[in-house]
């Protein structure tokens, strides 16, 4: 993903060249024009939550940067109110973000809307996730790791099933204690503390989820971009092969199976896919069985 200066200085309501996501609006895909615009509608609005998220994390560091160089000593109410809303806000919107990309991923992979949130899509994966690209499984295996984990990046944000995440405590139950302290030299810390036990430095917490988000977002962005190349370049070759189809037609030559492999150069397989894909659409049907190709079948194109 792209730097977060760069997303925080970009204008929120992006045009196509600086969109997150313009190659995934544009897609090969059938949808429904309802679904599909929800799709699209997903894909805008993480555009702009990630955004959002990366701007409040700029003020952020902006304020503790300079607490941290001695800047300013006192950390005083005003401050600590700009950093408890920032964190809060940058909070709300990269969970907010997460949330919103894997409805769109999964609107694209199954065509179904049904998806609430991250946690929902993480106990759909662990009931059946042969709808997930082979390439990803691995991934989501890993992130589903950090998920079951204790005060990892991504059980801070989302939680689990009965358990509360770092965004629901902050800005729910304020249980977690997010302040500030002076060491000897006068430089100050920016740190959070579950308890008296358990604290640490808040900044690299805050950036690593950022860094970590962007991960799975770039993730989803990529499979969708590689699944819809793939259409696209079946779309070509099957149009390619209606038209050797006519073009035999024409010259009063049967179109057989075994005569358009010849013709194309290709391999029977990768005919007998793409005919089988036709044939799924409605384009073609062939005089043998339909669900086996045998070399001399005719294939006759579907007129609607």
């Amino acid at each position: 993903m792209k730097k977060i200066e760069t997303l925080a200085n970009e204008s929120f309501f992006s045009n196509a060249s600086t969109h997150l996501f313009e190659k995934c609006r544009r897609i090969n895909k059938d949808f429904p024009k309802n679904i599909l615009g929800l799709y699209i509608q997903k894909l805008d609005a993480c555009n702009i939550k990630v955004r959002f998220a990366a701007r409040a994390l700029v003020f952020i560091k902006q304020i503790v940067e300079e607490f941290e160089h001695g800047k300013f000593i006192y950390f005083d109410d005003a401050n600590r109110l700009k950093l408890s809303f920032y964190t809060e806000s940058y909070l709300i919107f990269i969970r907010a973000s997460l949330d919103i990309i894997v409805d769109a991923y999964y609107i694209y992979l199954t065509g179904k809307t049904n998806l609430d949130s991250l946690n929902d899509f993480f106990k759909k994966i662990r009931n059946d996730n042969s709808f997930l690209p082979d390439s990803s499984k691995e991934f989501w295996e890993s992130i589903w790791g950090d998920y079951e984990g204790i005060y990892t990046w991504i059980n801070l944000i989302v939680g689990k099933e009965k358990g509360l995440s770092l965004r629901d405590m902050v800005v729910h139950k304020s249980t977690v204690d997010i302040d500030y302290y002076i060491d000897e030299n006068k430089r100050g810390e920016f740190y959070i503390g579950f308890s008296k036990k358990s604290s640490g430095n808040m900044m690299p917490w805050l950036e690593d989820i950022f860094n970590q988000s962007g991960t799975i977002i770039d993730r989803i962005k990529n499979d969708i971009i590689y699944l819809d190349s793939n259409i696209a370049k079946k779309e070509l070759t099957s149009e390619l092969v209606l038209k050797t189809i006519n073009d035999l037609n024409k010259k009063g030559l049967k179109p057989t199976y075994e005569r358009i492999t010849m013709l194309l150069k290709a391999s029977p397989d990768e005919i007998g896919a793409i005919l089988f894909y036709l044939n799924s659409e409605g384009k073609v049907s062939w005089t043998g069985e339909p669900s086996m190709l045998s070399s001399n079948d005719k294939i006759n194109i579907i007129k609607h």
